[in-house]
């Protein structure tokens, strides 16, 4: 599984093991997107796309809308792009996108394909009017690559054992992709996703609002930052948090309790599963939210809607 795009509670992710179908999120429901083929006409002689990928998507009002990438290997520079309005409870196509701001709906498409997609001067009309889910992302190198001081970007980092640091900037978008990539943050706001491989995201200083995901493999998710959401992923993870909101997610993740202003409030402490690696002296309260853990008047976790201290694997 691969992590495509993340837009505040909307999700998109590749499945290679399922055919490499394309899934989308929206508030925990998870949908497989209904797959169109199109014979496009502009690959030159060897026609049609060498490759297609979503890179954004936004729901409202029941419609998730998806903006999809073609790649051509040949006959056309261009990059093209399409956008498709999916229903976000089934992945049924509703319609597509066509230009001069035309929306068709499933069935009644044009037959000329050249009417549902965008290059060249069209590009910069389509991304004017999608611009508030999709800004053109940079896709680096297998490579490792090593940023610092980075502000303002939209970034894929690719293969490589990568290293990424933030130090400002607002609307800030990173996937380490595959790789053990570590990324720090020291200032700005965004989100910023691990990728596939074991990663460490380190949280010094961010804006209220940013979020970081280990994504895929053993990943260590670190942070003393308050208003920052910290999530593991779909492996067995390690949360070092002292301050913010805390999601383990799927496997059977740690939650160390750490000194510092502030509590982790953790939304998901799965019993019988999960564990907290404690500290010396440290001891649970219970709360009219849940159990809370730490040492004298210094509470470092919070264990939201679990009322036993029995059912809690302390380590």
């Amino acid at each position: 599984m691969q992590i495509l795009d993340v837009n505040g509670n909307t999700t998109i992710e590749s499945v290679a093991s399922e055919g490499a179908s394309i899934f989308l999120i929206h508030n925990g429901n998870r949908v497989k997107l209904q797959y169109l083929s199109y014979a496009q006409s502009k690959g030159g002689s060897d026609g049609g796309p060498s490759g297609w990928i979503p890179i954004a998507a936004e729901t409202d009002n029941g419609v998730s809308t998806v903006v999809i990438r073609f790649t051509y290997s040949s006959g056309l520079s261009d990059s093209l792009y399409q956008a498709i309005d999916f229903a976000k409870d089934s992945g049924k196509v509703i319609r597509i996108h066509g230009k001069d701001n035309t929306l068709y709906p499933l069935g009644e498409t044009p037959g000329d394909v050249n009417q549902l997609i965008f290059w060249g001067a069209d590009a910069t009309k389509f991304f004017n009017k999608f611009g508030s889910i999709i800004s053109p992302r940079t896709f680096l190198s297998d490579a490792r690559d090593s940023l610092t001081g980075q502000a303002n970007f939209n970034i894929a980092l690719m293969g490589g054992n990568d290293f990424l640091e933030v130090t400002g900037g607002s609307n800030n978008f990173a996937n380490g992709n595959n790789g053990e990539d570590y990324i720090v943050l020291r200032g700005g706001q965004g989100r910023y996703l691990g990728g596939a491989d074991n990663d460490r995201l380190e949280v010094f200083a961010a804006e209220a609002g940013s979020q970081v995901n280990g994504n895929r493999g053993m990943d260590v998710v670190t942070g003393s930052v308050d208003g920052v959401i910290y999530r593991g992923g779909s492996e067995n993870d390690t949360l070092q948090v002292s301050a913010g909101t805390v999601w383990g997610d799927k496997g059977a993740d740690t939650f160390q309790a750490v000194t510092g202003a502030g509590v982790a409030v953790v939304q998901d402490y799965t019993v019988g599963k999960d564990f907290v690696q404690g500290i010396a002296g440290g001891s649970f309260t219970l709360t009219d939210q849940g159990l809370s853990y730490g040492v004298g008047n210094d509470q470092m976790l919070l264990l939201l809607n679990v009322n036993d201290a029995s059912q809690v694997s302390v380590i």
